[in-house]
């Protein structure tokens, strides 16, 4: 949405920061201690620096998203899940972006992700496999610096938490990476350690 690789609409940073610093007026008259966050876009370093410079003190943390695996419907998707150089990609993007909010003095945050977009890749990214993906984009980074992590969907497309299941007396279902939440939650916490390999293993 935002910036020149925006898709449809290129919201440009000075009209993008004007309309989140009415909102943030707006929020804080009705609640004086909300952190605002944003732009939650695809990260651009020249647009999150304008807009930043704009913003300023306006905005708390800062949000991109991240669609590790590309478009849901390319076939590629599905062997993106499994595939480490193509995973790996994330330290090097991880880390920029980490630099870039601590230039700034801001919160980092993941504010959408699925693995790939357009609603996730059909037969794919509701099955355990997504979970490589997944795990491997939470830990990657926590340890670079990011503070929070949002899925795209609670439920929807293909890359929801939940799905509907026609017909059964209950009428939400976990998907497999629900499971690798809520284990994550439970077993990892706020902890990122850096494990390496030597000795060429």
């Amino acid at each position: 949405m935002a910036g020149p690789r925006g898709i449809t609409a290129h919201v440009t940073a000075p009209e993008y920061a004007k309309n989140l610093k009415e909102l943030a007026s707006f929020a804080r008259e009705v609640y004086p201690d909300i952190k605002i966050m944003g732009p939650d876009t695809n990260f651009a370093g020249a647009f999150f620096d304008e807009l930043v410079g704009y913003l300023g003190s306006e905005i708390d943390t800062l949000t991109t998203h991240m669609y590790t695996l590309g478009p849901g419907w390319s076939p590629k998707a599905k062997g993106y899940m499994l595939n480490p150089l193509k995973l790996d990609r994330l330290w090097g993007k991880g880390r920029a972006h980490s630099e870039f909010a601590r230039i700034w003095k801001k919160d980092l945050w993941v504010g959408e992700a699925g693995g790939a977009y357009d609603g996730g890749a059909p037969g794919a990214s509701n099955t355990f496999a997504d979970s490589f993906w997944f795990n491997h984009n939470l830990g990657v980074l926590a340890s670079v610096g990011y503070q929070g992590f949002c899925r795209q969907a609670l439920v929807g497309g293909n890359y929801g938490l939940l799905r509907t299941v026609e017909g059964e007396t209950e009428p939400m279902a976990p998907n497999p990476d629900f499971f690798s939440a809520v284990l994550w939650r439970q077993l990892v916490g706020t902890q990122a350690l850096q494990a390496t390999l030597t000795g060429g293993v």
